[in-house]
């Protein structure tokens, strides 16, 4: 029929790179060289989506069963998605270079699809505002810290971040801790020091550039950014 096949990818934002587009006139699968280049050389079109929480991408993929061909999305999320029938893990054998993974990191990922990228979540902070640094999530936390942070709009992280500061196992917490990281949270909130809780990436880059935040909690790959251009 000559019909060119579609591949429809639902992917984090910021995972890849775009042109600028002043006029906002292109699909982000034309802004993207990496894109374009892809379509080129396989003659396909891609339909790409960026989500920025995983609940937005939960809700996306149950309002559209069925209709993403590939899901990049946190492991945990994956095994959820395919308990859910949401989604399914792919192939390996149609995939030459899988083998070629960290058997550890596949161990990891378990029935949570192919590991793709594989990073942390930590703190970061400007030095001039923390001369002496952050060295635990519980002086991140802390009320009397004088600075404004920033989380991420990820509630298994920021629990899993109240947790350790209250010396709980984040692995297996008892309802107890649970209950006790709501509270440590809250109360965190409360204070009005967190000043964003947010998993926009720029936006919480771009404050902490500019000092409105003393520090935040960000993701490995884009801290390494902040730390390149200050």
């Amino acid at each position: 029929s000559g019909k060119v096949p579609t591949l429809r990818i639902l992917n984090w934002s910021e995972y890849i790179d775009f042109d600028i587009d002043d006029n906002n006139e292109l699909t982000l699968a034309e802004k993207s060289p990496t894109l374009r280049e892809f379509q080129k050389a396989f003659q396909c079109r891609i339909d790409y989506t960026e989500f920025e929480t995983e609940t937005e991408a939960i809700r996306l993929l149950a309002q559209t069963p069925g209709y993403y061909d590939l899901i990049i999305i946190d492991s945990s999320s994956a095994e959820n998605l395919i308990d859910a029938q949401l989604a399914s893990v792919p192939d390996t054998r149609k995939i030459p270079n899988f083998r070629y993974i960290d058997p550890v990191l596949v161990d990891t990922f378990k029935s949570g699809g192919i590991p793709y990228l594989y990073g942390s979540t930590g703190i970061l902070y400007r030095k001039d505002f923390y001369t002496d640094g952050i060295h635990s999530w519980k002086q991140f936390f802390d009320p009397e810290n004088p600075h404004m942070v920033s989380v991420l709009a990820e509630p298994k992280s920021a629990f899993s971040q109240a947790l350790v500061a209250l010396g709980a196992d984040p692995i297996n917490p008892t309802e107890h801790d649970i209950r006790s990281a709501a509270k440590f949270i809250k109360h965190s909130t409360d204070a009005e020091r967190i000043r964003f809780v947010t998993s926009d990436i720029e936006l919480i880059q771009d404050s902490i550039l500019n000092g409105e935040l003393g520090a935040a909690v960000i993701y490995s790959g884009d801290a390494l950014s902040v730390i390149e251009e200050n």
